[in-house]
């Protein structure tokens, strides 16, 4: 029986690509649970999940898709063979991989509202509209699977597997660092006067308590700035 031994540099190589797949993974799970603590549990974050959901999904059929559909097709082109122009074959597959996320760009954008009435049927009027632009904006993400998909089987059939394996980390870690970072004031402007209808007899502290409410969390307002004086007489009969 002959005995095959892979080789120390296969062994560090291999253990190392799967140490920066881990720590992708864990890096999602941390901007999750970072971006629950930061801006709390409330309408916000719900629409976040919500909206990101289906671009989510999108991306980790992608990959692997265009890996295992890829990789044999540019393995095979590696081969010395005069007939076959490689820069031709992958021009074409990253154009057709662009073209495909543009698609993908723009059906979720015109279907958004049904994409989230699917996903969150019970979800509030306001988080419902927030939900729906926040899908809109992060549809804008997967104009890049498409060519990037490519280009991680492009070099992982060429050896090249470290600078694919860190996507996810590196795009973890910058998100975590823009939240760190993101250290604005948030500042409320109090109304002068109640709107009939949806606060009548609100204070000044009933505004308050609002805003924190769709903030998720009472920490999250830093400050208000509240009018003291007597209102106009010109001004008020404009809302008389």
């Amino acid at each position: 029986m002959t005995v095959i031994q892979a080789k120390p540099n296969a062994l560090y190589e291999s253990g190392k690509i799967s140490l920066l797949i881990g720590l992708g993974i864990a890096s999602k799970m941390v901007v999750d649970l970072v971006i629950a603590a930061r801006f709390g549990l409330g309408a916000k974050t719900d629409a976040f999940f919500v909206a990101y959901t289906l671009p989510l999904i999108i991306e980790a059929l992608i990959y692997p898709a265009c890996q295992s559909g890829l990789v044999p097709v540019f393995v095979r082109q590696m081969r010395p063979d005069p007939t076959h122009d490689k820069w031709t074959i992958f021009s074409t597959l990253f154009n057709v991989g662009l073209l495909t996320s543009i698609a993908l760009l723009a059906i979720g954008v015109t279907t958004a509202p049904w994409t989230t009435m699917l996903l969150a049927p019970g979800l509030p009027a306001s988080s419902y509209e927030m939900t729906v632009h926040l899908m809109r904006i992060l549809f804008v993400g997967t104009l890049i699977v498409g060519p990037v998909g490519v280009m991680r089987a492009f070099l992982n059939a060429h050896g090249l597997f470290t600078a694919p394996a860190m996507l996810e980390l590196v795009r973890g870690t910058a998100v975590l660092g823009t939240i760190a970072v993101a250290q604005a004031k948030v500042v409320y402007v109090c109304n002068l006067v109640a709107k009939h209808g949806e606060t009548d007899g609100f204070r000044a502290s009933d505004f308050i308590l609002e805003i924190q409410r769709y903030l998720g969390s009472p920490e999250r307002l830093d400050a208000a700035i509240i009018n003291q004086s007597d209102a106009l007489e010109a001004l008020l009969e404009q809302y008389c």
